[in-house]
């Protein structure tokens, strides 16, 4: 994890994902490596890991789904991203980084009624 520490995702991938390999339900390795995935334009691997991990995860940390919904919204799944965030706003909006989603869900549900644009990325996500 200390290269997606310093920034260094490309270099991250191959560790992280030997570490998947030998501990498949890692929900955290899985959630370091969708975040990976995704900073290296990787989207579609972003969303796989990141859905895996949240369902590893069992609650433990919800705000997973917003790097499913960024993962989404990359695949251009717009309606399943704004879904993906609404139920993370509805469920804790408690969290920190609800506050910072609300604003992005918005985008992301105007986007999908307009299949000609895409939507920001929201800032909640980024590390």
């Amino acid at each position: 994890m200390a290269f997606t520490n310093q920034g260094k995702y490309e270099a991250a991938i191959p560790p992280l994902e030997k570490s998947v390999q030998l501990e498949p339900t890692g929900w955290e390795t899985q959630w370091t490596l969708a975040k990976a995935y995704y900073h290296q334009q990787q989207y579609d691997q972003a969303l796989k890991t990141s859905q895996q991990a949240l369902a590893d995860s069992n609650g433990k940390a919800p705000e997973i789904q917003l790097l499913v919904a960024q993962s989404l919204t990359a695949v251009g799944q717009y309606d399943a991203a704004a879904n993906v965030l609404r139920d993370f706003l509805k469920n804790h909006a408690d969290r920190p980084q609800a506050q910072l989603s609300a604003a992005g869900s918005k985008a992301w549900s105007r986007a999908a009624k307009s299949s000609h644009s895409r939507p920001p990325r929201s800032p909640a996500y980024h590390e």
